[in-house]
């Protein structure tokens, strides 16, 4: 059964009388007449143009902040550990843990590195035995016996 002429403009006005299909028919009317302007669908058209523009916008400020967040923690992480550690933090530690947040891979780095060997300035003395202090020096000088338990100190720590 095909349509006359009436039954399509009566379509027509029914389907561009409907919010569900309005939007589509001034699209298909705008292909073959875009002079014609609808200003109920334009507005509308206008409005999503300004959402898509602000949305993008705020889309690229959080990935700016975001870029700078990252680099003000990889600055920090440098200025601790140094750009070679930096350098293993990105390479291994990051993508082990499935992160880009430089302040726990650091923390992750730091607690699986193996801890500095101590450095004393402890002269090694080697000593069988130990000798009692001679106490006359300390009413001579007081301080003396803190400068012995110091050092008595320091062996025990050492070992000897």
């Amino acid at each position: 059964m095909a349509a006359d002429d009436t039954e399509m403009a009566e379509l027509m006005r029914a389907l561009a009388n409907d919010p569900r299909t309005r939007r589509d028919v001034v699209k298909a009317i705008k292909v073959h007449r875009p002079e014609m302007r609808f200003p109920d669908v334009d507005a509308e058209d206008v409005a999503a143009e300004m959402r898509a523009e602000m949305d993008r916008r705020r889309q690229e400020d959080a990935a700016e902040k975001a870029k700078e967040r990252l680099e003000a923690q990889r600055r920090k992480v440098a200025e601790k550990f140094g750009e070679e550690a930096v350098a293993e933090i990105e390479q291994k530690v990051m993508p082990k843990l499935g992160t880009y947040d430089y302040d726990a891979a650091a923390e992750y780095y730091a607690a699986t590195q193996k801890p500095a060997e101590e450095k004393r300035d402890v002269p090694h003395r080697p000593a069988s035995r130990w000798t009692m202090p001679d106490y006359t020096q300390f009413t001579k000088n007081p301080g003396a016996a803190r400068d012995i338990a110091y050092e008595t100190i320091d062996q025990i720590r050492l070992g000897r």
